[in-house]
Parts: C-alpha cells; sequence; structure tokens
C-alpha cells in the first residue's frame, strides 16, 4: 500500500492509503457471488456485510451516496445491535454530520477519477463532538474505516466499524480490504444505481410532479396545457377530475387532450402511456449515464 499521509496533526491523524489495484476473487471468499446476485436488492445488505466481514471483520457497514450537496444513506448492516447501523445511518445523512466527517477528507482532496481512498481512524480522533457522540460513542464504537471513491458528478463512501468489544481492525484484514476495494467499490457503485433506478421507477406513474417533469423533456414537447392534462390522464384521474383540478372546463379538458394525441401521433389512453414510459425510460438512462461520468 501506498501511504499518503499519517502524522499526528489535527487533519491527518487519520491514517490515508491510496489503494492497490489488486482485485480479490471469489474464489478466496466465495461469499462475493451473493453480493453480486443481491445488488439492488433486499439482500443486499446482509451479503455485502458478509463479505467485508470476511475480508476485514467490520462489524457494521454503512453505504452512502453523494450527489451536489446531498447525501443519501443507500444500505446499512450489522452483524450486532440489530437495526443500529440502519438507524445511525440515517442519523448520520439526515443530521449533515458527514459534512464533519474527517474519514471524508481525503475524499475532498482525490481526483475525480473512481479510484477508492481509505481512511482509518480511531472514533476519538473524531473532533466534531455531536458526530463523534450521537453516531458513535453510544454504541461502543473503537475504530472505524472509511472507504470512498469520487467521480466527476458524485462520490461513493462505506463507512466501517468495529467496537470495543471486538477491539481494532487487524494489519492484515485492512491490507486485504485494500487489496480488494475496486471489486468492492464497483459492487456499492452498482448497487446504488440500481436502487437509485428503482426510486425512479417507483415515480414513473405514481408522482404526479415525475410525471410532469418527463413529460416536459419529452420530445415531441407539448404545449404547456397539453402537458398537464396528459400528465393527469397518465396519474389516472378522468376528464372531470382534470378539469376540477386545473381549473378549466371539462370540453377545454377533452380538446387539450385531442391536440396533444394529434402533436404525438397517437390514438388512444393505451398509447400515451407507451409513449411516455419510452420517453421515462429514455430519460433515466441518460441520469445514469451522467452519473457514471
Amino acid at each position: 500500500m501506498l501511504k499518503l499521509e499519517n502524522n499526528k496533526t489535527r487533519e491527518d491523524r487519520v491514517q490515508v492509503t491510496a489503494t492497490e489495484s489488486t482485485s480479490v476473487g471469489s474464489r478466496k471468499w466465495p461469499s462475493i457471488g451473493a453480493s453480486i446476485e443481491n445488488m439492488g436488492r433486499a439482500g443486499f445488505d446482509a451479503a455485502f456485510l458478509d463479505y467485508l466481514r470476511a475480508i476485514c471483520d467490520a462489524e457494521h457497514f454503512a453505504l452512502y451516496h453523494i450527489e451536489g450537496d446531498e447525501l443519501c444513506d443507500i444500505s446499512a448492516g450489522g452483524a450486532t445491535l440489530t437495526g443500529v447501523a440502519g438507524k445511525q445511518a440515517k442519523i448520520y445523512a439526515a443530521g449533515g454530520f458527514w459534512r464533519h466527517d474527517p474519514g471524508l477528507e481525503p475524499l475532498w482532496n482525490s481526483e475525480a477519477d473512481g479510484r477508492p481512498i481509505l481512511a482509518h481512524m480511531d472514533i476519538d480522533e473524531i473532533e466534531h463532538d455531536e458526530m463523534r457522540e450521537r453516531i458513535y460513542r453510544p454504541h461502543g464504537v473503537r475504530e472505524r474505516v472509511v472507504l470512498s471513491a469520487r467521480l466527476p458528478r458524485s462520490a461513493v463512501t462505506i463507512s466501517l466499524i468495529r467496537t470495543q468489544r471486538s477491539g481494532p481492525f487487524a494489519a492484515d484484514g485492512l491490507a486485504r480490504l485494500s487489496k480488494a476495494s475496486e471489486g468492492i467499490m464497483a459492487m456499492a457503485m452498482k448497487h446504488v444505481d440500481i436502487k437509485q433506478s428503482s426510486t425512479d421507477a417507483s415515480e414513473a406513474l405514481t408522482s404526479l410532479p415525475a410525471i410532469h417533469a418527463c413529460l416536459s423533456d419529452a420530445t415531441p414537447s407539448l404545449a404547456r396545457r397539453e402537458a398537464e392534462v396528459c400528465a393527469r390522464i397518465l396519474y389516472g384521474m378522468t376528464s372531470l377530475g382534470i378539469a376540477l383540478d386545473l381549473g378549466i372546463g371539462e370540453e377545454s379538458a377533452m380538446t387539450y387532450r385531442k391536440r396533444a394525441y394529434s402533436r404525438l401521433n397517437i390514438g388512444s389512453q393505451r398509447e400515451l402511456l407507451l409513449w411516455y414510459l419510452e420517453q421515462w425510460s429514455h430519460q433515466r438512462i441518460n441520469v445514469a449515464a451522467s452519473r457514471l461520468q
């Protein structure tokens, strides 16, 4: 491993390592297969934790995605204190504690090339009192390792912990974690992408703002009232319901629908649905592609 920083100053008491590119095959740690098979599914948390425990004996993990000025907790799991990892991950995200996290300092100073970076710290070295005392101390956390990678428009970070009861991370475990880091991060990024795509999919026909946003970006473009009427048709409203919602007459709602169908060269609500889902799918693909740039 190439050690970048290991001083005992305030900002560098966290040991930061640029990880090696050697990947770990599934032959040595068979549980990697379960993690791959469960990417994007409910079983990922348990499978991923098993894999991480096999590599470095981490007791808990939390996986986060950062985009712009927002951090989203994606997955979490713990071998002990069932449910604590997920609960604390949500507090960490919602409370904005990630903005004070020394484990992410090397991430912000790294190139946006997707290369994993590993930071290792004792909990006592976290100087933000509320973060230390609210997130970690109540559950006896002793050490923490943060594995993160930065892309041009986003970042993914994985927090691993060991408690006082279990003792520190072993040196050979950290070495294995470093060697496996590229594979771990690749799985984490794919899981994030699938989970976020799934969240988007749930809004395809259940969120009126999401439907309207899709129609606004669609090609060919619809006039404002045409888009508003079509969005509500897709949302499941009747012509009368649309008229009442938009404050227009029912005949006007039907006229806007007719104009929209003519512009789209379709003739039925079923064809509108098929056209919309095609537009929605193309837009989600473009969003996913932009995240990987």
